[in-house]
């Protein structure tokens, strides 16, 4: 019985095509605006912000917790990162969620200025299903340009960011370039 009412409505639509045309043609030419319009406009809107902010195409997402360089203060967003020559610059959206107009702010600092990064915390599982519960973050120490020394502070996944982009300040090999300095000649 379910085929005789789905072939039945398959024939009443084409009926109605058939007999009116134009609304038909419309309301197919409306859907399709609507659907890729909005997406088209946000693609271009993407590009022109990445042209104006020189933003490569190849960049990593992280997750800030705590981030306080120079005079800009940022906490709980998410950024895009990546290495330019010898500088780290930081790019995102600094501006309240609710607000429609966006504020966009580029961070660069040089390389020089990172002391080390690394990443604190607990890391275990729970529970019979044995779910991972991360409580890590990453710490970058850094010199701010008031030669004054902070910590910026990231979610765990920025910890294997900062390995691709800046391993040599990964603090555990920083600590050893340091032990071994001056001893092999």
């Amino acid at each position: 019985m379910g085929c005789y009412i789905k072939g039945f409505f398959i024939l009443l639509v084409i009926g109605l095509i058939v007999k009116y045309p134009i609304p038909f043609i419309v309301m197919v030419v409306a859907l399709i605006y609507f659907i890729f319009k909005p997406e088209k406009k946000s693609v271009i809107e993407e590009k022109e912000i990445k042209e104006t902010y020189k933003i490569p195409e190849e960049t990593f997402k992280l997750h800030i917790i705590d981030f306080k360089y120079g005079n800009e203060v940022i906490a709980n967003r998410d950024f895009q990162v990546w290495l330019d020559g010898k500088e780290l610059c930081f790019f995102g959206n600094v501006s309240p969620e609710n607000l429609k107009i966006k504020q966009y702010i580029k961070i660069k600092i040089p390389t020089k200025n990172i002391n080390f990064f690394t990443r604190i915390g607990d890391i275990y599982t729970k529970g019979k299903d044995r779910e991972v519960v991360d409580n890590r973050e990453t710490v970058m120490e850094v010199i701010d340009d008031k030669n004054e020394i902070t910590y910026l502070r990231f979610d765990s996944d920025a910890y294997e960011i900062f390995v691709t982009l800046v391993i040599n300040k990964e603090k555990s090999l920083v600590s050893l370039r340091k032990t071994t300095s001056g001893q092999c000649k």
